[in-house]
């Protein structure tokens, strides 16, 4: 299979294409069955500098390592390479594979059988000219079990090599990251040409090359927060290294000072588009219940904008770095669960019971924190953290949720009626959904809330003149459907407060919001007030 790599890459070249391996069950077995024995057969294990394709590490691991060790740097700079080698895994070269097994003294009829392996290899591609075939005598398969175990062995004699002349070397699969500390500008050069000659030399073995404009060199001011009058020239194969003030490592993307704000800005933007796609494509094929949805909202809000939280989680303490993750939450939220665009984010998490994504990160932080037995930093995010027991956690994260709604002036109307968080998790029975978001924040077709919102002139109801709230929507006003009349009828308590504590006349109720909210979005209310319902959706 061969996919296109983006939509920018120039189609007429045969690098803007990546081939995927697809193997059959059987060729997975028997990578697998080789893999293993050949870890197991290492004379000397995998350097702890590795990051990529091992069981238990991951690109945090990797990330939080690179920001331990500039924050422990005790000279004025570190220097950051961060490597790209050209093709990695499809110019690895085998020879150098194959001297690297005998290194780590492999038994004879395992390093024959994977020789074996490696040899006759043809590659077909059919174009409607015929197909051409071609032996393959380097590469390492992407998407295939054994290939990306076979490329860690074979960057481990890089690590190695590096490893005397540098501070730290990071290697997250084909993402090679050398650190270095410096006192000075001309310093820094000189180290930085040592790393280059060692790094060309180890290229040059295994038929490998460095592409300088993909890579990038950072230094990170540790004493002084001050820069170069001139920057300073570190050079692979004569081609000058491009010094920059920000970049991309693993999907992080990481600025001089650490601050992580444009990381956060960037995912959290990538998760409102992802967010904004599934919903436009929802709204067109199916429609998507409340459970659905909270589905949704974890796997693509969550999942992209708190990528690698164990790393930044600190930082969203600040008010600005925090207030970038609150705001896309409320927009996400919006988006995904048809929300009116001016619905506060307080309201919001206490209605859907979804806390806010700044607590939602830290606790997520701690958690990693404590799985990697560093509980000193799981204790910098959530006061004796790792000492808690899972319910304990729970009742800790209710407690910081309750003191960020107390704190904020907004969303008092859901707060009114639900009281807490912790009234609001025993009441599992209310499943939000547009009409019932729009009836407990009182951000809906409410004359009292257009009004707010300048949309009308007056805030009293066209039916019996008395000011249009929710309570005078839902209890008292004569304009509604048959369906919230014969509720009203069957319903013994006169808050929303009270009806929302009995099952039974909850259900009753909400069946007949839905109602109420349609017939008051699709009629006069609305087209009076100048807007079409689309518009206060979006």
């Amino acid at each position: 299979m061969i996919l296109h790599k983006s939509p920018n890459k120039d189609p007429k070249l045969p690098k803007s294409y990546r081939p995927i391996n697809l193997l059959d069950v059987g060729g997975k077995v028997f990578e697998k069955v080789l893999k293993d024995l050949t870890s197991e057969a290492l004379y000397t294990p995998l350097a702890p500098e590795q990051f990529g394709f091992l069981q238990g590490k991951c690109t945090t691991d990797a990330i939080l390592k690179l920001h331990q060790t500039i924050e422990n740097g005790d000279l004025k700079y570190i220097a950051a390479l961060f490597v790209d080698i050209s093709g990695a895994f499809d110019n690895l070269w085998w020879p150098a594979l194959l001297v690297r097994l005998e290194e780590q003294k492999i038994p004879k009829h395992l390093y024959d059988v994977l020789k074996d392996y490696l040899s006759q290899r043809w590659v077909e591609v059919q174009t409607p000219l015929g197909t051409y075939a071609k032996p393959v005598t380097k590469g390492c398969p992407q998407a295939s079990v054994l290939g990306p175990f076979l490329w860690n062995l074979v960057m481990d004699t890089c690590i190695q090599r590096l490893k005397p002349y540098a501070t730290e070397v990071l290697a997250y699969a084909d993402d090679l990251l050398v650190l270095w500390q410096s006192r000075s500008r001309l310093h820094l050069e000189e180290q930085g040409r040592v790393i280059c000659r060692q790094l060309q030399e180890w290229c040059e073995l295994n038929k490998l090359t460095v592409a300088p404009d993909k890579s990038a060199l950072m230094v990170f001011p540790i004493k002084e927060p001050k820069t170069f009058r001139r920057q300073p020239t570190v050079r692979i194969n004569g081609h000058r290294i491009p010094v920059v003030r920000e970049t991309v490592y693993l999907g992080i993307r990481l600025d001089l000072f650490l601050h992580y704000r444009s990381h956060l800005r960037l995912q959290t933007h990538k998760a409102i588009q992802a967010v904004s796609r599934v919903t436009s494509l929802a709204k067109r094929d199916y429609s998507l219940t409340p459970e659905k949805q909270k589905i949704l909202y974890k796997g693509i809000f969550e999942g992209i904008a708190l990528y690698a939280c164990g790393v930044w989680a600190q930082r969203i303490l600040l008010k600005t770095s925090g207030s970038i993750l609150l705001r896309a939450q409320r927009t996400a939220l919006v988006r995904l669960f048809g929300a009116y665009t001016d619905t506060p984010l307080e309201a919001l998490t206490l209605i859907l019971d979804e806390p806010p994504a700044h607590l939602t990160a830290l606790f997520r932080a701690a958690k990693y924190h404590v799985k990697r037995d560093r509980p000193d930093l799981s204790h910098e995010l959530i006061e004796n953290y790792s000492n808690l027991s899972k319910s304990e956690r729970k009742e800790k994260l209710v407690e910081m949720w309750d003191a960020w709604l107390r704190e904020s002036p907004k969303g008092t109307f859901a707060r009114a009626i639900f009281g807490n968080v912790h009234n609001r998790k025993r009441l599992p029975w209310v499943k939000p959904n547009r009409a019932i978001i729009r009836v407990l924040s009182a951000h809906g077709p409410f004359r009292d809330h257009l009004c707010r919102r300048r949309l009308v002139d007056s805030d009293l109801c066209l039916a019996d003149s008395e000011r249009d709230t929710v309570e005078h929507a839902v209890f008292r006003c004569r304009a509604v459907p048959e369906t919230l009349k014969e509720a009203r009828m069957k319903i013994q308590a006169r808050t929303l407060r009270d009806i929302i504590q009995d099952r039974e006349d909850w259900n009753i109720l909400s069946a007949a919001l839905a109602d109420l909210v349609q017939k008051r979005e699709s009629e006069s209310l609305l087209v009076r007030a100048g807007i079409q319902v689309a518009e206060a959706d979006s």
